[in-house]
């Protein structure tokens, strides 16, 4: 299945859905949370680094997983 539009929502949700889906995409653009302690009315940017490690190298899978044989993706992060 392909889908032709942008996709806003809880990624930890959504990427697990669309995969369910069969949806495939030419490429993912995210702005994940940086792990700097800001406070965005969450705990998501204030987590212990394994575990932010942990959770990033999951969501990154994910967009692999739902890439297209050439699609990309842009993982805008900082350089800390």
């Amino acid at each position: 299945m392909e889908y032709n539009g942008v996709i806003n929502g809880d990624s930890d949700i959504l990427l697990k859905q669309m995969l369910d889906d069969g949806i495939k995409v030419d490429l993912v653009l995210t702005d994940p949370p940086y792990n700097l302690n800001k406070d965005f009315g969450n705990d998501s940017d204030k987590l212990p680094l394994k575990e932010f490690l942990d959770i990033s190298r999951k969501r990154i899978a994910l967009c692999r997983d739902l890439l297209k044989p050439q699609g990309s993706i842009i993982w805008f992060g900082i350089h800390h």
